[in-house]
């Protein structure tokens, strides 16, 4: 499955979701419509969990079998514009993602004051190198953090004069999981 965005994730799972209750409403199991569309018994699943992306044909069959080929062109237009929202992340991707991360320096260095309020993590300003690596490593294995990681330096682009004060409000759930965790 390709990589996307948290965005087009977001609404894949959201077809998929529209997908399922679709079936559901029409009192049919996974396996009913497969077998219907002549499709493996697993592709209904990986649809409904949003871990296959269905192709317009997908959808008119899905949508024709429980009984709603109505909805088919609207799930369709859905698919589209998820389609769109993975190709423009990738074009992103692939000229960088620096003009993105600097864009909010200019707001970063006009700051005056801080207010942060973190329930379950430490925020990344007070981030240490070992806990980066630790939180990332549960996630993304055999991810590499860099030396600099952890907030031994500014953003790139930030001014190096005293940070702004602030205050920051970290929940012992989060203090908790780093000396459980880390």
């Amino acid at each position: 499955m390709p990589v996307r965005s948290a965005t087009a994730q977001h609404a894949l799972d959201v077809l998929a979701a529209r997908l399922r209750d679709i079936r559901k409403d029409a009192e049919l199991t996974a396996r009913q419509v497969a077998q219907a569309a002549g499709w493996h018994e697993s592709k209904c699943s990986r649809i409904e969990h949003a871990r296959t992306i269905p192709s317009p044909a997908d959808i008119r069959a899905w949508c024709t079998i429980c009984g709603v080929p109505d909805q088919a062109a609207d799930l369709t237009a859905t698919l589209r514009s998820i389609d769109s929202m993975y190709v423009e992340w990738r074009r992103m991707v692939r000229s960088g993602m620096r003009r993105l991360q600097e864009a909010p320096l200019p707001l970063y260095e006009r700051t005056r004051q801080f207010r942060i309020y973190e329930p379950g993590v430490i925020p990344g300003l007070f981030q240490t190198a070992e806990y980066a690596r630790a939180r990332m490593g549960r996630s993304h294995r055999n991810l590499a953090v860099p030396p600099s990681a952890g907030g031994e330096s500014p953003p790139r682009g930030a001014s190096h004069s005293t940070p702004a004060p602030g205050t920051a409000t970290i929940s012992p759930r989060a203090v908790r999981g780093l000396s459980a965790k880390a």
